[in-house]
Protein backbone atom coordinates (compact mmCIF):
# COMPACT_ATOMS: atom_id res chain seq x y z
CA UNK A 1 0.00 0.00 0.00
CA UNK A 2 2.94 2.32 -0.57
CA UNK A 3 1.82 4.14 -3.70
CA UNK A 4 4.64 6.68 -3.66
CA UNK A 5 8.02 5.70 -2.21
CA UNK A 6 11.05 7.84 -1.44
CA UNK A 7 14.52 6.44 -0.87
CA UNK A 8 16.93 9.00 0.65
CA UNK A 9 20.64 8.26 0.95
CA UNK A 10 21.94 9.67 4.24
CA UNK A 11 25.51 8.45 3.77
CA UNK A 12 27.71 5.39 3.39
CA UNK A 13 31.20 3.97 3.71
CA UNK A 14 32.69 1.77 1.03
CA UNK A 15 30.86 1.29 -2.24
CA UNK A 16 27.49 2.82 -3.06
CA UNK A 17 24.52 0.47 -2.68
CA UNK A 18 22.32 0.76 -5.77
CA UNK A 19 18.55 0.68 -5.72
CA UNK A 20 17.23 -1.18 -8.74
CA UNK A 21 14.07 0.21 -10.33
CA UNK A 22 12.68 -1.80 -13.23
CA UNK A 23 16.09 -3.53 -13.46
CA UNK A 24 18.10 -0.29 -13.82
CA UNK A 25 20.57 0.50 -11.02
CA UNK A 26 20.26 3.91 -9.36
CA UNK A 27 23.45 4.97 -7.54
CA UNK A 28 22.94 7.71 -4.97
CA UNK A 29 25.34 9.93 -3.09
CA UNK A 30 24.61 11.34 0.38
CA UNK A 31 21.66 13.74 0.07
CA UNK A 32 20.32 12.19 -3.14
CA UNK A 33 16.84 10.71 -3.24
CA UNK A 34 14.69 8.76 -5.63
CA UNK A 35 10.92 9.15 -5.79
CA UNK A 36 9.01 6.38 -7.54
CA UNK A 37 5.63 4.68 -7.69
CA UNK A 38 6.34 1.81 -5.31
CA UNK A 39 3.27 -0.26 -6.18
CA UNK A 40 3.72 0.11 -9.95
CA UNK A 41 7.48 -0.32 -10.44
CA UNK A 42 9.47 -3.44 -9.58
CA UNK A 43 12.26 -2.35 -7.21
CA UNK A 44 14.82 -4.04 -4.98
CA UNK A 45 18.31 -3.97 -3.54
CA UNK A 46 20.86 -6.75 -3.60
CA UNK A 47 22.64 -7.62 -0.32
CA UNK A 48 24.92 -4.83 0.92
CA UNK A 49 28.57 -5.42 0.02
CA UNK A 50 29.94 -2.10 1.36
CA UNK A 51 30.96 -1.15 4.88
CA UNK A 52 27.69 0.52 5.93
CA UNK A 53 24.87 2.50 4.43
CA UNK A 54 22.30 4.82 6.05
CA UNK A 55 19.03 5.12 4.18
CA UNK A 56 15.65 6.69 4.98
CA UNK A 57 12.51 5.31 3.39
CA UNK A 58 9.34 7.39 3.21
CA UNK A 59 6.05 6.07 1.87
CA UNK A 60 2.92 7.95 0.89
CA UNK A 61 -0.53 7.24 -0.45
CA UNK A 62 -2.58 9.55 -2.66
CA UNK A 63 -5.56 10.70 -0.57
CA UNK A 64 -7.72 10.24 -3.69
CA UNK A 65 -6.15 6.90 -4.63
CA UNK A 66 -7.21 3.34 -3.77
CA UNK A 67 -5.39 3.39 -0.41
CA UNK A 68 -6.09 7.01 0.56
CA UNK A 69 -9.17 6.50 2.68
CA UNK A 70 -8.87 5.22 6.25
CA UNK A 71 -11.15 2.46 7.39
Amino acid sequence: ECEISVSLCLGYEGERWPLYVEGDPVYMNAGDMVIYKGIDLVHWRNPLEGENHAQAFLHYNDVNGPFGKSL
